[in-house]
């Protein structure tokens, strides 16, 4: 919520299309290259936004994830990471 809510407070005009995704368990580093894919197979978005609030480090792990990076590096859509911060203190 924290992304959807400073976009639109700082660039109103801006049109937010979300995918939503999972982003902890066994299946989430799929789920995340699946929707990387999918976004970027549209073509149409000025960039991505690869977002999740805080967690613990195994919370946050699938961002961690070889096959994300690769999914990431192979997208021809720029992509802004935003993961939260809280709680994660390593």
């Amino acid at each position: 919520r924290d992304i959807i809510t400073t976009v639109k407070r700082r660039y109103p005009i801006a049109q937010l299309v979300l995918f939503p995704t999972l982003v902890q368990g066994e299946q989430a580093a799929d789920d995340i290259v699946r929707n990387i894919q999918r976004a970027d197979a549209q073509g149409d978005f000025d960039t991505m936004i690869i977002g999740r609030g805080g967690g613990s480090i195994e919370d946050l792990w699938p961002f961690n994830e070889e096959k994300v990076a690769r999914a990431i590096h192979a997208a021809t859509t720029p992509i802004i990471s935003s993961v939260g911060h809280e709680t994660d203190v390593t």
